[in-house]
C-alpha cells in the first residue's frame, strides 16, 4: 500500500459533510457555553476548521468515545477491574489499591445495572458498572442510542449537569456487560467528597431509567501553591501561576492568563527537572490537566506556555457586490467578486488579498476556502464567535463541496454551495462566513519565557 492509493482510496469516502459539521458546531457550542457562564468549566477549544477530526471524537452529549476493534469480544472473566479497559489512571490507581468497589445495584425493564467500582484523583473521577439482563446482547449491535451502547446523564433531580469526559463501550464479560466512564469535576476548587448523581437512560437496545448517587471520596492529594509569572515581551500575554495539585495518578495545575482576545488558544508544555514530560490531556486560559502523576524523585517543573492568535469566523452579507471582507486581526482580505446560481447549486467567486503566497502553504489556502461556509443571516441574530454557534440550528448553515482554484496567481477561487435540499433557497437570505483565523495558524505563536515552580512548599 503507497501513499498515493492510500489518499486516493480515502477521498472516495462519502462523509455526510452538512451533518457532520452542524453536530461538531453545536458541540463545540455547548462546551464553549460552559466555559463562558462558569469562567471555570473548560473544554479542549478546537477550531472549526479541523472539525472533520474532532468530528470522530467529539459527542454532543460532552463525552468522548473510546473504540474498540470488535466491541462484543469477549473478556477474560477474572483478573482486575481496569485490566478491559484503556484507561491508564483507572489501571494506575487500581494497582495501588486506590480504586472503591462498589455495589450499587438499579433495575428497569428487566436489566440490572450495578455501578461496580468508583475513585476520584484529582479532577478526574472513574466509574466502571456492569449490565446484566435478557434482551441486551441481541440489541447491542444495533443500539439506536449510542456507539457506546449506553446513554448517560447527570441529573440529581433538579438540574441535569454534563460534565467531559470519556466513556467506554459495553463489553461482554462472561454473560454480563462492562463498561466504563470517565468524568473531568469541572471547578477549580475541588471537594473531597461527591455524591455523583448518574441515570442511564438506555443499555444495550433497551431504554429505561437507571439512577444512582456514586459516593466518591477525593485520594488525598498534594497542593502546591506558586506565583511565578512570565509575560511576553509587551505585556499583552502573560501567565501566572496559582497551584499545582499533585494527584496519585494525575496532575492538575492552575493559573491565570492575560490575552488580546478569548479565542486565542494556549499551549503548554512541562517537563520535570530529570526531562519527563507530563502528558497532557486538557488544556484551557485556567487550568491544564495531566494524565501523569509527578515524579516523587522531581524537585521542580519547567512550564512552557505559548499562545496562538486566533480570530472568529467574519460575517457579511453578499446582498451587495463586489465586497471586500478583511481580517480583524491579521491583515488578510478577501474581496467576493461574483455570485450565481446554477443546476441546484450556488457559487461564490472571490479573490484572496494581501497574501505572500511564499509565507503560507497552498493547503493552509486550501483549506481556508474550503471552511468559508454560508449561514442564514436572521440566525446570526447579529451575534459572531462563541455567542453565535450557540444559536445555531441544525440548517443554519451551508458547507460547499471542496474549493476550486480558478487561477493559483491571483489566488481566485470558487466556492460551490450544494442547495438542492434547501427549500426555497434565496441567496438574499444568506451571510457569508470568512474564517481568517486559519490563515492566522501561519503566525507564529507568541512564546514566553519558561517558568520553573518548585515542588517543595516553602
Amino acid at each position: 500500500m503507497n501513499k498515493e492509493w492510500f489518499n486516493e482510496q480515502l477521498a472516495d469516502i462519502e462523509v455526510p459533510k452538512e451533518e457532520v459539521f452542524a453536530a461538531i458546531h453545536r458541540g463545540i457550542a455547548l462546551g464553549k457555553d460552559e466555559i463562558k457562564k462558569t469562567k471555570k468549566k473548560f473544554q479542549p477549544k478546537k477550531m472549526a476548521y479541523i472539525a472533520t477530526i474532532a468530528a470522530s471524537l467529539l459527542f454532543v452529549s460532552g463525552f468522548v468515545f473510546q473504540p474498540v476493534t470488535a466491541v462484543l469480544a469477549s473478556v477474560p472473566i477474572i483478573g482486575s477491574i481496569y485490566e478491559n479497559f484503556h484507561s491508564d489512571i483507572g489501571k494506575k490507581l487500581e494497582s495501588n489499591g486506590l480504586v472503591g468497589k462498589l455495589n450499587e445495584k438499579a433495575s428497569d425493564h428487566g436489566i440490572d445495572v450495578t455501578v461496580t467500582s468508583a475513585y476520584y484523583d484529582g479532577n478526574n473521577i472513574g466509574i466502571t458498572f456492569k449490565a446484566d439482563g435478557k434482551g441486551i446482547s441481541e440489541n447491542l449491535t444495533n443500539s439506536a442510542g449510542s456507539e457506546a451502547g449506553y446513554s448517560l446523564q447527570q441529573f440529581d433531580g433538579v438540574e441535569q449537569k454534563q460534565w467531559s469526559g470519556t466513556r467506554e463501550p459495553l463489553m461482554k464479560k462472561g454473560e454480563e456487560y462492562i463498561g466504563a466512564v470517565t468524568l473531568e469535576y469541572p471547578l477549580k476548587t475541588l471537594p473531597t467528597k461527591i455524591n455523583l448523581p448518574l441515570t442511564f437512560t438506555y443499555i444495550g437496545g433497551k431504554k429505561g431509567n437507571w439512577s444512582f448517587q456514586v459516593p466518591v471520596q477525593q485520594i488525598l492529594a498534594e497542593e502546591i501553591t506558586s506565583n511565578a509569572k512570565s509575560s511576553s515581551q509587551d505585556g499583552t500575554y502573560s501567565l501566572k501561576m496559582q497551584s499545582i495539585i499533585k494527584g496519585k495518578a494525575t496532575t492538575i495545575i492552575n493559573y491565570q492568563t492575560k490575552v488580546i482576545d478569548e479565542s486565542d488558544t494556549l499551549t503548554i508544555r512541562v517537563y520535570d527537572d530529570h526531562g519527563e514530560k507530563l502528558n497532557l490531556e486538557q488544556v484551557d486560559q485556567q487550568r491544564a490537566t495531566f494524565k501523569s502523576e509527578i515524579d516523587k524523585k522531581a524537585n521542580y517543573l519547567m512550564i512552557y506556555p505559548e499562545f496562538s492568535k486566533n480570530e472568529d469566523d467574519t460575517i457579511k452579507s453578499i446582498n451587495v457586490l463586489p465586497q471586500n471582507i478583511v481580517s480583524k486581526r491579521f491583515g488578510y482580505s478577501m474581496n467576493i467578486d461574483n455570485v450565481q446560481k446554477k443546476n441546484q447549486h450556488f457559487i461564490v467567486d472571490y479573490t484572496l488579498k494581501n497574501i505572500n503566497t511564499s509565507d503560507i502553504r497552498k493547503d493552509i489556502l486550501q483549506n481556508f476556502a474550503d471552511q468559508i461556509k454560508l449561514v442564514k443571516t436572521k440566525d446570526t441574530n447579529g451575534l459572531t464567535g462563541q455567542a453565535l454557534y450557540q444559536n445555531l440550528k441544525a440548517d443554519s448553515i451551508l458547507y460547499a463541496k471542496k474549493a476550486s482554484v480558478v487561477d493559483e496567481e491571483s489566488l481566485h477561487y470558487q466556492s460551490t454551495f450544494p442547495i438542492e435540499h434547501v427549500k426555497g433557497f434565496n441567496e438574499n437570505d444568506y451571510s457569508i462566513m470568512v474564517p481568517f483565523g486559519i490563515l492566522g495558524l501561519n503566525s507564529p505563536p507568541v512564546k514566553l519565557d519558561p517558568i520553573k515552580v518548585s515542588l517543595k512548599n516553602e
